[in-house]
């Protein structure tokens, strides 16, 4: 009788907390149900056709399987990336992007929590996350952060230690960057070299470590990450994304 009566209760606080704080899609603005989440059911149709082209393994641009030789496709044969392997969500378009602008200008935190759980899944399936020691979101300088409120990465990669992953920051970002829309990637790699370092090397030394981050563009951020950290003595260091940009 008690369990009955404290689930009626229960259910009587949702339902008076639903009328006068109704929840609403983070990416339309429609009203939504609790059994859909942050997202309507139409947003929910727009992000699984998002998460569903292939994708290359080494720099994660939209290219068919059979394009990709040796594990790089031909946008990216003749680039040095310093991380050896990327997985993502999908690309930066459509409701991906809505998503990601939605948590960086729109004051949507809530959002990386559906985010980061999905990010999870597609690493989850990717990756090989039982030899994955480290997982370390790439940071964002104090000042940003202390615009925003919170750095967006740290958020998507709580997913990751929820389900039991040792997530550390282990990287500062040092020097303020200009932001890089409009720059080709070597303006990216001169505007982010020397702009992080290891602020904890004894962790990094001989593991395997995974970058988590928001959206790739160049991949110039994430090469000097890696780059960081594989001059601190990382074994490897692979890359997670929710997006990747100029398809």
């Amino acid at each position: 009788m008690a369990g009955f009566l404290s689930k009626r209760f229960t259910d009587a606080v949702k339902a008076v907390n639903y009328l006068l704080w109704p929840r609403r899609c983070g990416i339309c603005g429609q009203y939504v149900t609790e059994e859909t989440g942050h997202l309507c059911s139409l947003c929910w149709q727009r992000f699984g056709m998002a998460a569903a082209s292939d994708y290359c393994p080494s720099c994660g641009t939209d290219v068919s399987q059979y394009a990709v030789i040796n594990g790089k496709c031909p946008q990216c044969d003749d680039m040095s990336l310093c991380f050896d392997n990327i997985v993502r969500i999908g690309s930066y378009q459509d409701v991906l992007r809505d998503m990601i602008l939605a948590i960086k200008h729109a004051e949507r935190p809530e959002l990386t929590e559906l985010l980061g759980y999905q990010l999870y899944c597609a690493a989850n399936s990717k990756l090989p996350l039982d030899q994955i020691e480290l997982f370390v979101p790439v940071p964002l300088h104090w000042r940003r952060r202390l615009f925003r409120g919170y750095n967006q990465t740290s958020r998507i990669a709580q997913s990751f230690a929820d389900h039991g992953l040792n997530v550390r920051n282990v990287l500062i970002r040092k020097k303020y960057t200009s932001p890089q829309p409009g720059l080709d990637y070597r303006q990216r790699a001169k505007n982010v070299r020397g702009a992080f370092k290891c602020a904890s090397p004894h962790l990094i030394n001989g593991a395997t470590v995974c970058l988590i981050d928001d959206i790739k563009t160049s991949g110039a951020t994430l090469s000097e990450c890696a780059r960081v950290l594989k001059s601190s003595g990382a074994a490897k260091v692979y890359a997670a994304v929710i997006a990747v940009a100029h398809q």
